[in-house]
């Protein structure tokens, strides 16, 4: 059976050995990826709250992305 597939949310590669955090940073990727269009949307409009506010999630989203990424990364040693 093959592993994981990775999600790529730039230049990070989310996934690991277990599902349900697979499925996680599946989702967090994706909603990484579609927030840049509403973004730019809000810059169009000069929506300076929107944007601000989608630029504090996004942040927040990374991070979590990398974090997820290195708990599954040592998870995936420490049982090898």
């Amino acid at each position: 059976m093959k592993g994981p597939v990775p999600h790529r949310c730039g230049a990070l590669v989310v996934g690991g050995p277990y599902p349900r955090e697979r499925i996680v940073a599946g989702d967090l990727a994706a909603i990484l990826e579609r927030s840049g269009s509403v973004i730019d949307s809000g810059e169009n409009s000069d929506d300076r709250g929107t944007v601000n506010l989608l630029d504090g999630l996004r942040d927040a989203i990374e991070k979590d992305l990398w974090m997820l990424h290195a708990w599954n990364q040592e998870a995936k040693h420490a049982w090898s």
